[in-house]
């Protein structure tokens, strides 16, 4: 990316999800290793509701979640020593569509 293109996005207040306080449903994949823990803030957080659109992968999770939740589901899982290895936003949910 030129730095002319990096400053426009910056200076664009549309660009990113930062700022994204709807609904709106967005597939995100959270790679950890502790399976029984990362379920459990999970649904502590999000209710049992939220399992209906967990799917397991050999190193993670696939949930539909609102995307402001992300930082406090980090901040839980941090807080019960469940190491995150990444997270990917894969798009926006097929139950939205």
């Amino acid at each position: 990316m030129k730095k002319a293109d990096s400053d426009q996005q910056i200076d664009n207040p549309n660009t990113g999800t930062p700022l994204d306080y709807s609904n709106d449903l967005y597939l995100v994949y959270f790679e950890v290793m502790d399976a029984e823990g990362f379920i459990s803030v999970l649904v502590s957080f999000l209710g049992q509701n939220i399992l209906k659109s967990c799917k397991r992968f050999p190193y993670g999770y696939e949930v539909d979640i609102p995307i402001q939740c992300i930082p406090d589901i980090v901040r839980l899982l941090s807080a019960e020593n469940i190491a995150v290895y990444q997270i990917v936003r894969r798009g926006i949910s097929a139950a939205k569509k």
